[in-house]
């Protein structure tokens, strides 16, 4: 907001998993909690840590190098309907189980994102790997999120003081999430793409997003990116942003935590040194220490062979030069 409504009043700004285009995604947060009402399916959390594990396990080796992290989730194409019926250990009861058709529904509603009565496109879903066993039924009330999502629906878009989040079917969802980006939008919905003043200014924007985020859908960052850079091709000059691989909401998950962002944003404002990498250290499943570098979206790190565990082993590449090699 501040890069969009007050284009000169910082040289530079760092934004950890901006909170861009809230109505739509803090609606469509809401979208899995009311699915498994609609489909009257009450899947354990423990479901959930199996079909994350499961994703993470199918999808890891997929970038060359397995790490316990989803690095590339474009070619991560798990189908959490081929687990339904397999055995696991369940961690909440210590007891074996299989896993229900209404566990993989409720990944697959998450990880696809929110959508129509008509199955139309309303919003991006979160990222497998991202930790959704919050959605779990385990006695408590798993059916109403907490916070401002579970106030959401309820109080902003309704403005009911005692309402029922359960009631809702999926024809007043859509009228809702329709409702919500048409009303608070230029509130806070901060998805303006024109950033000409701000760039004409010489302002310095960089941004991080955890792809394990299970609270703001990595792709609606990568979205308003490449609004930007429709409006404003030369984006790359004043504003990159990152993406990083197992990292939860701002901190957190299996990922590493870049520490080194705000450096880079003052060197660029400063120095004029545009931040090609960002580093990265992160310590994986068997406890061996792991470095790696963060490329500017839509580059991604891509490993060259060698030591996995060093970041000279990978170099971004985009992905037309991916396809290509």
């Amino acid at each position: 907001m501040l890069a969009q409504r007050y284009p000169t009043a910082y040289d530079g700004i760092a934004a950890s998993a901006p909170a861009i285009y809230w109505p739509q995604f803090v609606s469509s947060f809401t979208y899995p909690y009311l699915f498994s009402n609609w489909a009257q399916e009450s899947p354990q959390s423990c479901e959930l840590e199996y079909l994350t594990a499961e994703a993470i396990a199918y999808c890891d080796p997929m970038d060359g190098v397995i790490d316990g992290l989803i690095s590339d989730v474009s070619f991560c194409n798990y189908d959490p309907f081929n687990a339904v019926n397999s055995t696991f250990n369940c961690s909440s009861t210590g007891h074996t189980m299989q896993l229900s058709k209404g566990a993989a529904m409720l990944a697959d509603a998450v990880w696809s994102g929110a959508r129509s009565t008509q199955g139309e496109f309303l919003w991006y879903g979160l990222n497998p790997g991202a930790n959704i066993s919050g959605l779990g039924n385990d006695g408590a009330n798993a059916q109403a999120p907490s916070g401002v999502q579970g106030l959401w629906i309820g109080l902003f878009l309704q403005k009911l003081q005692n309402y029922n989040n359960t009631v809702i079917d999926h024809e007043d969802f859509d009228w809702l999430f329709h409702l919500g980006v048409q009303e608070y939008t230029d509130i806070i919905g901060t998805a303006d793409p024109d950033l000409t003043k701000f760039h004409k200014a010489g302002g310095k924007l960089i941004s991080y997003h955890g792809m394990a985020d299970n609270s703001i859908p990595t792709e609606g960052t990568e979205h308003y990116y490449n609004a930007v850079k429709e409006r404003l091709p030369d984006v790359h000059d004043f504003y990159r942003h990152f993406e990083v691989p197992g990292l939860g909401h701002c901190s957190g998950g299996n990922g590493g935590q870049p520490k080194t962002v705000f450096d880079a944003l003052r060197s660029w404002v400063e120095n004029g040194t545009a931040p090609d990498t960002l580093p990265i250290e992160f310590s994986s499943k068997d406890g061996s220490h792991q470095e790696r570098i963060l490329c500017p979206y839509p580059s991604k790190a891509v490993y060259q062979g060698g030591d996995s565990s060093s970041a000279e082993s990978f170099r971004c590449v985009d992905s037309e030069e991916e396809m290509c090699s």
